[in-house]
């Protein structure tokens, strides 16, 4: 269920306040939902209004960002931003560089709910390893067999991932 701002009775009598459209009443939508992972190296830039951009496209999806560049494991280096309709207030702040490609993909398609999900990487398709910022033909051999065998779509931007996620809640493949 979503807000809307017309209906019988109202559901979300707080957003009267809140809300500047005033969406008080809801309304049932489906969600084709997914997982969205972005890679959110230096090259790749994204904003909160990307991420309310994404959501529109798909309320059910799950956005996942990754980062490597630390070195501790005490430090997360992939965040979930989005999940069911819900996200985080703040991007958390990243410290560039995207040695963990394959990992995070692999972790984004263990969140799809099924596996008829779209599993969409949002990245420049510049991998590199854990030595830093160069890539070899065996990394990117394993690339291509984590996206073959996982199902995953590479966009290069996020207006792409929004455009395909449209198209994708529409029923087109």
């Amino acid at each position: 269920t979503i807000a809307n701002d017309s209906g019988r009775e109202p559901r979300y009598i707080n957003r009267i306040v809140t809300d500047p459209d005033r969406r008080i009443f809801s309304r049932k939508t489906r969600a084709l939902g997914g997982v969205v992972v972005i890679d959110a190296s230096g090259s790749m830039q994204l904003s909160e209004d990307d991420l309310d951009r994404l959501l529109k496209c798909s309320a059910g999806a799950t956005v996942i960002m990754y980062s490597g560049g630390i070195n501790k494991s005490t430090h997360p280096n992939t965040w979930v931003i989005a999940k069911k309709g819900r996200m985080v207030r703040t991007l958390p702040t990243v410290p560039g560089n995207n040695c963990v490609d394959g990992p995070a993909l692999i972790y984004g398609a263990s969140l799809r709910e099924r596996s008829s999900q779209p599993l969409i990487w949002v990245s420049d398709g510049e991998v590199t390893g854990a030595s830093g910022n160069s890539s070899n033909h065996n990394l990117l051999k394993d690339i291509e067999y984590i996206k073959n065998r996982y199902r995953v779509t590479q966009v290069m931007n996020v207006p792409q991932a929004e455009k395909l996620m449209r198209r994708l809640q529409g029923g087109k493949r």
